[in-house]
């Protein structure tokens, strides 16, 4: 999952894959895997839930999360020099 900037999820369930743009705001919903909430969206009943669309090969943020985990990765190994191995390698 992916949350942008200045986003809000409050009593929400949002399940794996899921990219939250900047300032989309999730209230008491769940979010089905792989889909995504565009900029500023605001959903707050489970219907509109249900109609967010889905992570596609053309959307062009869909592998955000793994590009800013490389990112902050990266910049926490040029602070301590040095990085614990991640879970599960």
């Amino acid at each position: 999952m992916f949350v942008g900037m200045q986003a809000l999820i409050f009593k929400a369930h949002v399940e794996k894959g899921v990219v939250v743009e900047p300032g989309a705001t999730i209230i008491g919903v769940t979010v089905a895997a792989g889909r995504y909430l565009p900029a500023r969206a605001v959903v707050t009943t489970q219907e509109v839930a249900d109609r967010l669309p889905e992570l596609t090969y053309s959307y062009g943020l869909r592998a955000i999360n793994q590009s800013m985990l490389r990112a902050n990765r990266s910049l926490a190994e040029s602070y301590s020099g040095s990085l614990p191995a991640a879970p599960g390698r």
